[in-house]
C-alpha cells in the first residue's frame, strides 16, 4: 500500500480513476492531519490516509457511513461515497462535499448557552 502525501500524486490518482475530471479544478485541502485531501470543483472531496492508523480510521468511517445511509430514519445529509479504493495500491475515499462551516472549539465557545445545550443534548 502506498500513501499519498502530495498534491500531484493525489491528482494523478484521481484522474487515473476518473478521466472525466481531467479538466476540473483541483485544490489541496490541508485542514486535516490524518489525511491528505483534495477538493475537486469545490464539489467533491477525496481523502488519502497518510499512514496505517489513518487508513484504519477511514476504513471504519466508510463502513459506518454506508450503514447510516441505509438505516437512518431521519432526513439528514450523510456523505455518500462515490468511490472507495481502500484495497488499492493508493487507498482513498471520495464523496460529495457537504457545504457549511466546521463546528470548531472557537465557534462552539462563541455560542450562547441555549445553543450549546441544543448541540449537546
Amino acid at each position: 500500500m502506498i500513501y499519498v502525501n502530495d498534491f500531484e500524486t493525489g491528482k494523478k490518482v484521481i484522474v487515473d480513476r476518473y478521466p472525466e475530471l481531467v479538466n476540473s479544478q483541483f485544490k489541496s485541502d490541508n485542514s486535516g492531519w490524518a489525511n491528505f485531501a483534495i477538493k475537486v470543483d469545490n464539489k467533491y472531496l477525496f481523502r488519502f490516509p497518510r499512514n496505517d492508523e489513518a487508513y484504519k480510521a477511514v476504513n471504519k468511517e466508510y463502513k459506518i457511513l454506508k450503514i447510516l445511509n441505509k438505516k437512518l430514519p431521519i432526513n439528514i445529509k450523510v456523505p455518500k461515497y462515490i468511490y472507495s479504493s481502500l484495497n488499492d495500491d493508493y487507498p482513498f475515499v471520495g464523496y460529495e462535499m457537504i457545504q457549511g462551516d466546521f463546528l470548531t472549539e472557537d465557534v462552539f465557545n462563541s455560542l450562547d448557552e441555549s445553543k450549546k445545550d441544543n448541540i449537546l443534548n
